[in-house]
């Protein structure tokens, strides 16, 4: 009986010592956004456009691939808003600057995740970061790769979805 009683011990404290080696996923993680470039659908109300969006060195751009807007680019800086189409470039103020334009919406989400206080909540296929910006409450997925999936401004109506990176 003592040795039986020896074994069970033994065995417990592998199973307690074994469940403390770190195999486990946290439930909260620190997330940020890098450097990016990736095909994208952007859904604002009913209107759906297939774009490029890039964020570079802080800079977010999107480039519009369909629609009457197809090569229209906007980027956006945190301050300053500009339009290029072919030869012309508009730039606008960060204030005066729609705020409903996706660029601005994207630059607002990434500024927030890559904020030192955001933590992603892990799940099956990924983790997921929900916050508020200007235009309300958001809800941004990251693939298990740590690349964007999809971007829900609920209150805006905006619904950004990446499309894998090649």
């Amino acid at each position: 009986m003592k040795k039986c009683f020896c074994f069970l011990l033994a065995l417990i404290e592998l199973f307690v010592l074994g469940s403390c080696a770190g195999g486990k996923t946290p439930l909260e993680q620190r997330i940020s956004v890098s450097d990016f470039s990736q095909y994208a659908d952007i859904t604002i109300g009913e209107k759906s456009y297939d774009c490029i969006i890039e964020y570079l060195d802080g800079i977010v751009s999107v480039t519009a691939q369909s629609s009457a807007a197809s090569g229209l680019r906007q980027t956006y800086d945190g301050s300053e808003l500009t339009l290029n189409y072919e030869n012309m470039e508009v730039p606008f103020s960060g204030s005066s600057a729609d705020v409903v334009n996706p660029a601005v919406e994207i630059f607002n989400v990434i500024s927030y995740i890559n904020n030192e206080s955001v933590t992603a909540i892990p799940f099956e296929n990924g983790v997921r970061v929900d916050g508020n910006i200007q235009l309300g409450a958001f809800t941004a997925v990251f693939n298990k790769d740590y690349s964007l999936n999809y971007i829900d401004i609920k209150n805006a109506n905006i619904y950004i979805k990446f499309k894998a990176p090649s």
